[in-house]
């Protein structure tokens, strides 16, 4: 008999390969799961083709097939209210919940079923400065008129040991943004201003840096701190 998780039903929010391929070995042994991707773009791993770094046949996805086979896909905008409520009621009627997205996005909404009580919003967590950072880089590029993933692929090409850079657009959109970098050469005056936010050879913590993971908690660890490796 293969079929040993025949009855339970697996919940999945995860892209690239390593998770939904877990998912769908749990698919292969009789599970039912279902799959949420963006509603827009779906799995990044639908677009990897694009981006010209792996070779992917035209007649299927291999990439994405292998780790989704036997799945259900829906697409849910996660970032509304709506979408959250959808997924939800599907948690509450699943017995296994997978996912790959790091602290900072599953406590985007802290009332989550997921996360209540466990982690605090990614904005008590996340240094202020990183936020600050962002939302003057966008009053730089509105200033310019570009947006800003326009100013920063200009800013990149702009340093002299760039000789090109790699992009990988998820939607349309981002492809527009990606190929209007390549004719916009950013004046002195900005390049000054971008150096005032974020000084040469500087980086800023991210939001990682100030999440604890409660999976690599001393208490959560398989062996304790006190005992060999």
């Amino acid at each position: 008999m293969t079929a040993v998780m025949h009855g339970v039903r697996v919940l999945e929010v995860a892209e690239h390969t390593f998770v939904p391929a877990a998912s769908a070995l749990l698919s292969d042994w009789g599970a039912e799961v279902i799959k949420i991707e963006h509603v827009e773009r779906g799995d990044a791993m639908r677009a990897l083709a694009a981006t010209g770094v792996a070779v992917v046949p035209t007649s299927a996805n291999v990439l994405l097939e292998h780790s989704n086979r036997g799945k259900r896909s829906l697409g849910l905008d996660l970032g509304s209210e709506a979408g959250r409520e959808i997924l939800y009621r599907l948690a509450a009627s699943c017995d296994v919940f997978l996912t790959n997205k790091l602290p900072a996005v599953r406590s985007y909404d802290p009332t989550s079923p997921f996360m209540q009580g466990t982690v605090s919003t990614a904005a008590e967590r996340a240094a202020p400065a990183r936020f600050e950072a962002v939302d003057a880089l966008r009053s730089i590029a509105d200033q310019a008129g570009i947006t800003l993933t326009t100013l920063a692929l200009a800013f990149v090409s702009s340093h002299p040991a760039i000789t090109s850079t790699i992009i990988g657009p998820r939607t349309a959109r981002h492809l527009d943004d990606a190929l209007d970098a390549a004719d916009v050469e950013l004046g002195g005056d900005v390049l000054d201003a971008i150096d005032k936010i974020v000084p040469p050879g500087v980086d800023l913590p991210d939001i990682d840096h100030f999440t604890q993971y409660p999976s690599l908690l001393p208490a959560a660890r398989r062996r304790p701190p006190h005992l060999p490796a």
